[in-house]
């Protein structure tokens, strides 16, 4: 407990910069996560007008443009990975359908030189943990069976090259493996039926870690070195993980009851005594 007592400045002091850089990146993706939102109200398909027209949320689709096809298929491509993109979307991130459809569900469509190209661009969006769909044609016209026509990018919010450098100067390292996290594990969030209290935990492989919202706290190995002891970093990777789920919407969400909530806090308090790591 010593280093808790004597490093409660410190806590808090980066916690107030870990705040400021999640909130960067919270007004950089434009990101106002309203998970009971509907995505789709009566009347929509009639409207021509949306509440905001900024497009901070798009789908992206390049069309391979090396296989000529004609209007009329580029259009039903387009059609199939618009509709797969959303499928997938639903499944795997449901909280940024309603976003999108905010904006309007643009949909903008950029051409594709080559098959090589649109992997490429396959890779770089997952990398950057953006949803991706390709379109196989079954073949019965202008192109052989299977050929990959169109790439659905998204929908995701919208972040330029700046933003991106910005963020990785003010986390460095830890941006990147934190994306990563985001990618791979499951961070699930639980709260309370009022919505005043709850707690995150990442589950990975073969660790899990509990944190708290609006904390910048851990209790990893290299939290403890890194942040407390040699002061030479702002967080953890799970702490901004979190942070970057949220904003995302890659979180899952419980409802708990205050006592399974106690649970849980008591589950991290008895991790740390076993492991003598505060």
């Amino acid at each position: 407990m010593g280093i808790i007592a004597s490093n409660t400045l410190t806590i808090f002091t980066t916690g107030t910069f870990v705040g400021i850089g999640a909130t960067y990146a919270y007004f950089i993706l434009k990101c106002k996560n309203k998970p009971k939102e509907e995505a789709w109200k009566n009347g929509m398909e009639e409207r021509y007008e949306f509440e905001d027209a900024k497009d901070e949320y798009r789908l992206i689709l390049g069309v391979r443009n090396d296989l000529k096809m004609q209007k009329g298929k580029v259009a039903a491509q387009c059609g199939h990975a618009a509709v797969a993109a959303y499928a997938k979307t639903q499944k795997e991130r449901p909280k940024i359908l309603p976003l999108w459809l905010k904006y309007g569900g643009t949909k903008i469509a950029v051409r594709v030189d080559s098959e090589e190209e649109l992997l490429s661009l396959c890779k770089k969006a997952k990398e950057l943990n953006v949803l991706t769909s390709i379109v196989r044609d079954a073949g019965q016209t202008q192109v052989a069976p299977g050929t990959r026509t169109v790439i659905a990018i998204g929908p995701a919010p919208k972040i330029g090259e700046r933003d991106l450098e910005n963020l990785h100067t003010f986390f460095g390292e830890t941006l990147v493996l934190a994306t990563e996290l985001v990618d791979k594990c499951k961070i699930i969030e639980y709260k309370l039926q009022d919505g005043i209290r709850n707690v995150f935990k990442i589950i990975s492989y073969n660790d899990q870690y509990t944190l708290y919202d609006n904390i910048n706290f851990c209790h990893c190995s290299y939290f403890r070195s890194q942040v407390l002891e040699a002061r030479g970093a702002i967080t953890c990777k799970h702490v901004l993980a979190v942070r970057l789920g949220k904003i995302i919407g890659k979180t899952s969400e419980e409802i708990v009851t205050p006592s399974q909530l106690v649970d849980f806090l008591n589950e991290q308090i008895n991790y740390i005594g076993y492991n003598n790591e505060y």
